[in-house]
């Protein structure tokens, strides 16, 4: 994962959609990871009390060092072939240091141009469009999905096409404070 001040200031010198996709060919999920230990929800805490309905303007809303970006890319630490997984455990493609999320909370599958993301019984749960997935079950995605890590890591799923659109709707917001 790399936060996405970070990021920005990397790929500054891309200047359209075409040619980042060319740069950054892979689906990604730009997330936000709380820092220190989760808080204990008072309540069962649904993805409504934690997203706003915009989604990516909930991300925007964030400080830059607060959000990561994070590639659906297959590593070398997991040995299972057309998985990505992503969860706390470092055998993970895609690790989350958090203590909410489970050692192997979820996996990323592509088949074709579709992706999918399944639940690998998470303790926490995992939420695709504010909707609990059932445990083990999977679901479609589509570029701008909500997905929740339980009920502390939040983020949305990109396409590479969308990640330029979401970097660009960020500078635009930085340039505004300035």
């Amino acid at each position: 994962m790399i936060r996405l001040d970070e990021f920005l200031r990397q790929t500054a010198p891309l200047t359209d959609a075409a040619g980042f996709a060319l740069a950054y060919p892979h689906p990604a999920l730009t997330l936000r990871v709380p820092t220190g230990a989760p808080a204990a929800p008072a309540k069962q805490v649904s993805l409504n009390d934690t997203l706003d309905d915009e989604g990516v303007m909930a991300l925007l809303g964030d400080p830059l060092d607060r959000t990561h970006v994070a590639f659906l890319l297959k590593s070398q630490r997991n040995p299972f072939g057309n998985i990505i997984s992503v969860g706390r455990a470092a055998s993970n493609d895609v690790c989350i240091d958090h203590s909410s999320v489970s050692k192997v909370h979820a996996v990323f599958t592509c088949v074709g141009a579709s992706w999918k993301v399944s639940d690998r019984k998470a303790k926490n749960g995992l939420y695709v469009n504010r909707v609990q997935l059932d445990p083990g079950a999977s679901a479609p995605l589509e570029d701008g999905a909500l997905i929740a890590l339980g009920t502390q890591v939040e983020g949305t799923f990109h396409t590479p096409r969308g990640l330029w659109a979401f970097l660009e709707l960020v500078r635009m917001r930085e340039r505004t404070r300035r």
